[in-house]
């Protein structure tokens, strides 16, 4: 049986519920990896920000594919910390709401900055159209943009990071799932929050929790989660 009869409704069973979650897990890594691989990247340094601010211009088709995979990953990342939830619950409530979450203020995060880039893209094509002194007005806009949307990329890798921090610590207390994925996902939380300042850590943490996503989705597909540690139905 995969689904079950509740109240004269049709509820998914814990089982496909894992499942699902599992896939979410798989299909988010390699959208957040195309999102990056063609996102032009703009360098917010001062001296460096107006010339790439004319490459934005010249790449437009490409922001806007990165932009259409980056508010994919958003809704992704929303949707997998609603799996998250459903799968985790009966073990934890506090930890798989707390993950949950996490997980939602990630995609939201992603899609703010998803936002700025679209924004970032339609004024460099302005600053591209434009000369003298039109042109140096757009500059300083355009630059408190591209932070802007900087700055939450790295507030979704940072909610990223509490999310798998949280999952970990209750995969290690209610093990329904082996418990060294576990001290992975906590690791990488760790990484992640306390890399911030430093970026390279964070992104080094981050492409460890992209394999800890995928090792763990597989498992949740193939098998999914151990009843041994269940608290509440």
């Amino acid at each position: 049986m995969t689904l079950e009869q509740q109240k004269g409704g049709h509820v998914l069973s814990k089982a496909t519920i894992a499942r699902i979650t599992g896939i979410l897990f798989l299909v988010v890594v390699p959208v957040f990896i195309v999102t990056v691989v063609t996102d032009s990247g703009v360098d917010t340094r001062v001296d460096f920000f107006r010339a790439d601010l004319r490459d934005v211009a010249d790449s437009e088709t490409q922001s806007f594919v990165s932009a259409g995979f980056g508010f994919l990953m958003s809704g992704l990342f929303v949707a997998t910390g609603a799996g998250m939830y459903l799968t985790f619950r009966p073990y934890e409530r506090f930890l798989s709401l707390l993950g949950a979450f996490a997980f939602l203020a990630a995609g939201v995060s992603f899609m703010a900055g998803m936002v700025g880039r679209l924004t970032l893209t339609q004024l460099a094509r302005e600053f591209g159209g434009t000369s003298g002194i039109e042109a140096d007005q757009i500059v300083p806009a355009a630059r408190a943009v591209a932070l802007a949307s900087e700055w939450s990329f790295l507030a979704g890798l940072g909610f990223f990071g509490l999310g798998l921090l949280a999952l970990g610590i209750l995969i290690i207390w209610r093990r329904p799932l082996p418990r060294w994925l576990g001290w992975m996902a906590a690791g990488c939380g760790i990484l992640i929050i306390v890399g911030m300042p430093t970026f390279f850590i964070s992104v080094a943490g981050s492409l460890i929790g992209f394999v800890w996503l995928l090792i763990t989705g597989g498992l949740l597909v193939w098998r999914g989660t151990n009843d041994a540690g269940l608290t509440a139905s």
